[in-house]
């Protein structure tokens, strides 16, 4: 078992606003955070940051299950009543994967699980033994991805609601059958998911960096299967493979004329020997 992460900047930002996470595989478990912060608000390149570590000390308090409420709590005491920050410096999506399940459910083989919890838009892939690589991907019909930070005011909130107000729409993909199935809106603040470790191989998130990709000879935007498909072509699992990877990948995408506006970032748990 490995977990890693990395992140990039995109070609239209001055500074790069996603940041990543991972705890290497230990006796307690392992996971990966990912914030994607909202390029629209100011100094979320410092609170995607504070969040993702912040996240990673309330994960080994709360499990994976109670990091929503926990992190509300969180944002709440440590930074608006603390720090006194503003509340727009955490408008971030927050993607986490960990094994094993979260302890405080009751649930006898959590340990044959790794559970993934997404707030705002990004994309879960999978790749089970069998060989077969799936996706979902999260997305808000009105494009305005929702921020655990709308709930520390009010009438952010409401706002907010008023522009999104039915939920986030979920679709998944068979990569290798190249088919797809779109979800009904779902209602709620985060996607959750659990997979049974002897069923896969790999659990990858990405931000929604993977959108953002065009041919720099036509215009046209690349289609986020084709990118996800080249950013999970791993080779070996060891050490930083997902910084190698990010790394290897940046270098193609000269070759394969490619350009992304957006920041990207991505983790993998890797569930191998």
């Amino acid at each position: 078992m490995n977990t890693d992460t990395a992140f990039t900047i995109g070609s239209s930002h001055e500074i790069c606003q996603d940041y990543t996470f991972s705890r290497a595989p230990g006796p307690e478990g392992t996971h990966m955070i990912i914030c994607d912060g909202c390029s629209s608000s100011k100094m979320t390149d410092v609170g995607a940051r504070l969040l993702a570590l912040s996240v990673d000390q309330l994960i080994d308090e709360t499990g994976i299950g109670g990091i929503a409420p926990a992190t509300l709590k969180m944002l709440e005491t440590k930074y608006a009543h603390e720090v006194k920050v503003h509340p727009y410096m955490f408008d971030s999506t927050l993607l986490i994967a960990k094994y094993p399940f979260d302890p405080n459910k009751a649930i006898i083989d959590r340990l044959k699980y790794v559970s993934v919890e997404m707030i705002g838009d990004g994309v879960l892939v999978t790749k089970r033994k069998s060989g077969i690589i799936q996706a979902y991907n999260i997305v808000y019909p009105n494009g305005y991805p929702a921020y655990i930070s709308y709930n520390l005011d009010k009438k952010r909130k409401d706002g907010y609601l008023k522009l999104e107000p039915d939920g986030f729409v979920h679709t998944y993909y068979d990569i290798r059958e190249k088919k797809n199935e779109t979800t009904i809106l779902k209602k709620g603040i985060s996607f959750k998911s659990i997979f049974l470790v002897e069923d896969y191989e790999w659990i990858t998130l990405f931000s929604d960096g993977v959108h953002s990709f065009v041919n720099t000879k036509t215009g046209e935007p690349i289609s986020f299967i084709e990118v996800i498909t080249e950013l999970t072509n791993f080779k070996l699992f060891t050490g930083r493979f997902i910084q190698r990877r990010l790394n290897r990948f940046i270098k193609d995408c000269k070759i394969l004329d490619w350009k992304y506006y957006d920041d990207l970032s991505m983790g993998t748990i890797y569930l191998g020997d």
